[in-house]
């Protein structure tokens, strides 16, 4: 613990306090709530150092304590489980979808309407944050930690790792902020619009059942 309040000197994380939580995890208290990015942003660029992968939480989220064994079958279900025979996408009529993307005119415009959506400046803030860095690097074992309300038992928890993993994969989606009923993730190669975009869409709603 005191190595990590060490790396985190010169950041914005400078000075807070740093204690031991559930399941091997510590936790940067009383972050800012208008610094939740840039404060994400410097613990994970001290993955490497760490070895610990930050997630934004409400105080108190942390409910997991995965044994080594529990971690390493986490591990492996992550990439060998197909999550959608978990969590079902629905099947949606994709006529305005499509006759959208045949509309410069209209794409652009719905693009434009949605920005706000797909970039941060919605970003749910509750009124107390804390920086949880969970006891391993790999994002998408976040659930053997934490608790998710739509996936409610430890089958969805498995499956969630599985969709976690691929969204990384196939997008660099890396988790920033677990909320209990939301998730927030950074992208950094998002779908262009088209059937890829489609199908990922259908994967939010199968999982965040609200959408």
């Amino acid at each position: 613990m005191t190595d990590v309040a060490a790396l985190l000197r010169g950041t914005v994380l400078d000075g807070l306090p740093v204690e031991e939580d559930v399941g091997g995890a510590l936790v940067v208290q009383d972050i800012d709530s208008g610094l939740i990015l840039p404060s994400w942003q410097a613990a994970r660029s001290l993955v490497p150092e760490t070895g610990r992968w930050p997630v934004m939480i409400v105080p108190e989220e942390i409910h997991g304590d995965p044994s080594p064994e529990e971690v390493a079958t986490l591990e492996t279900a992550a990439t060998t489980m197909d999550p959608w025979s978990v969590f079902h996408p629905p099947v949606a009529d994709r006529h305005d979808y499509d006759a959208a993307l045949g509309d410069p005119v209209l794409a652009a415009h719905v693009t434009t309407m949605l920005g706000d959506f797909t970039g941060t400046r919605q970003w749910f803030v509750p009124n107390a944050v804390h920086l949880a860095l969970l006891p391993t690097p790999r994002p998408w074992l976040a659930p053997g930690w934490l608790r998710y309300y739509g996936a409610g038992d430890p089958t969805r928890w498995t499956a969630l790792t599985a969709a976690l993993w691929q969204w990384n994969q196939r997008y660099g989606a890396e988790l920033v902020a677990w909320w209990g009923t939301m998730l927030q993730f950074v992208v950094s190669r998002p779908p262009a619009p088209g059937d890829e975009a489609w199908e990922l869409a259908g994967q939010l709603s199968a999982v965040g059942g609200s959408l």
